[in-house]
């Protein structure tokens, strides 16, 4: 029986802890209203949230849903601020009970992780395989990851390692505050969804002995030049989210593609589009997507950057994808993103 951890409760709901969430929460966000809000009367407002707390009298509001459409078409449900800031403060206690027994390769939403660390990861296992033999990877995605994680699975895996009662509580309450799958939107589901996530790394890689494996959420790549082992990781991965976590693959994206071969004396890379980027054995490529979006974004911006608040959001977004090309290989198409960032005369 896997250890799980006790008298977590005056840990969440403490003064400090509570200020400290709000701080974390609150970065780049100071000048919002909601925040500005907050914090009139701020330190009355925390005392009575920890009393709720503390007397379980506490209850989630409403999520307010929009729709976001860039990079994707995508319903965002944003908790309210004091919501948040309780999200923060259950994550503050228990994300690194839970990050100790994430596997290594695990990338999304960890400290020290991330999109790039991600593909430099999937990159070091190309380069792993031999040159010149065919290199095929398994890409495995999840349908509607987020809405259609089951509340009884979240809650079942969670107990795996908090055994604190308060803590449960909470975590049962914040699952069940949305009807249906995780809000997108809310701290506490990518831990969730990365707790979910786990399982399935634990028993491909634990179990099955699955190595050159990388997950970022429910993007998952594993790179081989044993096509049978890909076809037999792939058919125990849809059995294990099915019969386990009651998750169905995405079928239109969950596929064995090749990634090298060689050819009339000649290695021909296709590459694996993968956590933003395109990876090749010795360089990465910009998604075309990502670049599509920026000249698009840019474009936009340009035009309405007749003032010092929108140039210097042109700039942040110029600057911003400056960084993401920094690790790639130039192309003509990134370029014209890049110039479309200039600031037209008004």
């Amino acid at each position: 029986m896997p250890k799980t951890y006790k008298n977590l409760a005056s840990q969440i709901y403490s003064f400090d802890n509570l200020d400290a969430a709000f701080h974390e929460m609150s970065k780049g966000m100071k000048d919002k209203h909601n925040v500005l809000e907050y914090r009139l009367n701020y330190e009355e407002k925390i005392i009575n949230l920890q009393n709720n707390l503390i007397w379980k009298s506490y209850r989630p509001s409403p999520y307010r849903e929009f729709t976001i459409y860039e990079p994707k078409m995508r319903k965002i449900s944003a908790p309210t601020i004091e919501d948040r800031l309780v999200h923060h403060a259950l994550c503050r206690v228990v994300e690194p009970l839970f990050d100790r027994r994430f596997i290594y390769s695990s990338y999304a939403c960890r400290k020290g992780k991330g999109m790039l660390a991600a593909t430099k990861r999937v990159q070091h296992y190309l380069r792993q395989q031999p040159l010149g033999s065919t290199v095929y990877y398994l890409r495995m995605d999840f349908h509607k990851y987020f809405h259609s994680i089951n509340h009884d699975v979240a809650k079942r895996l969670v107990r795996r390692v908090i055994g604190d009662k308060y803590a449960l509580w909470l975590f049962d309450l914040i699952i069940d505050s949305y009807d249906e799958g995780l809000p997108i939107g809310a701290l506490t589901s990518q831990l969730l969804a990365n707790v979910v996530g786990d399982s399935l790394d634990h028993y491909l890689c634990d179990e099955l002995s699955c190595k050159h494996y990388a997950r970022y959420m429910d993007d998952v790549i594993v790179v081989s030049t044993n096509y049978e082992h890909l076809q037999c990781i792939l058919a125990e991965a849809k059995w294990y989210s099915k019969e386990y976590l009651q998750l169905d693959l995405n079928h239109n994206k969950s596929h064995i593609a090749i990634a090298e071969l060689k050819q009339d004396d000649k290695i021909i890379e296709f590459g694996i589009d993968f956590a933003g980027y395109r990876i090749y054995r010795n360089y990465l490529e910009p998604r075309k997507r990502n670049v599509k979006n920026a000249k698009k974004r840019h474009g936009k911006l340009s035009v309405l950057a007749t003032n010092e608040k929108a140039e210097k959001k042109l700039i942040a977004s110029a600057n911003s994808f400056v960084g993401y090309m920094k690790h790639c290989k130039w192309t003509p198409d990134a370029y014209r993103a890049l110039n479309s960032a200039r600031i037209r005369d008004s």
